[in-house]
């Protein structure tokens, strides 16, 4: 009995322990961070779903983040602006087109985003790239957005190789590439992990603040002629 009480309370605590890290959905056991947006009445489906459209398709800055730089966009990789020798990577990364998913029957929108972490030059992390989905789910003056499916890769800063975490071999919770549910097992270098999950937990609800904030200087008019 001792024994299954020990392993239950590690099983639990494990839980706790991401949970305090990031966000976790109960019924996918994946990070998620989910808003439901009010607006008046005046916002109905079809309007929101446009608008929120519209952001998808000119808002790729939003879905291509960095901690330390700019965010990464089209336009400076493409004139050919870089400021370090990360830039073929951030190329790599890059999401030109967020929009990957639009079905106005069914009123959802799904996008992709990136975010560069960028670490110090010295302990465990360097460089992070981690990918997303963001999902909106539009109804009559309302709207939920999810941002789910975290991954990520690992780079080492000097080499711009995949390099893991922390070890000598590439496996196991701090390897180089994997689920961020899985890298919330990797119990090393304590601090630059909070660090870095504690930055994931401020950027994230920017990118839905972000949406927000556009589709309400969207408001709609009696007229589509109204200019």
């Amino acid at each position: 009995m001792k024994i299954y009480t020990m392993f239950f309370w590690i099983i639990f605590s494990s839980s706790l322990f991401a949970q305090n890290r990031l966000p976790i959905d109960s019924a996918s056991g994946k990070v998620l961070f989910k808003e439901i947006i009010e607006f008046d009445s005046t916002f109905k489906s079809d309007h929101l779903y446009s608008s929120a459209k519209e952001w998808y398709l000119t808002s790729a800055n939003q879905l291509n983040r960095s901690s330390a730089d700019k965010n990464f966009n089209a336009g400076n990789m493409l004139l050919g602006a870089q400021k370090s020798n990360s830039a073929p990577l951030d190329h790599l990364y890059l999401i030109e087109k967020p929009l990957v998913v639009e079905d106005q029957n069914e009123k959802k929108l799904i996008g992709k985003g990136v975010l560069k972490y960028s670490g110090g030059t010295m302990g465990c992390i360097r460089i992070f790239y981690i990918n997303f989905d963001m999902k909106t789910f539009i109804k009559d003056n309302r709207i939920k957005v999810e941002i789910t499916n975290f991954t990520y890769n690992h780079y080492n800063q000097v080499s711009m190789t995949k390099s893991q975490v922390y070890g000598w071999n590439d496996t196991g919770p701090c390897m180089s590439q994997n689920t961020i549910e899985s890298l919330l097992t990797c119990d090393r270098c304590g601090r630059e992990f909070e660090k870095f999950y504690q930055y994931i937990k401020d950027d994230m609800p920017k990118i839905i603040q972000n949406l927000k904030e556009y589709l309400i200087s969207n408001k709609p008019t009696d007229s589509a002629d109204d200019w």
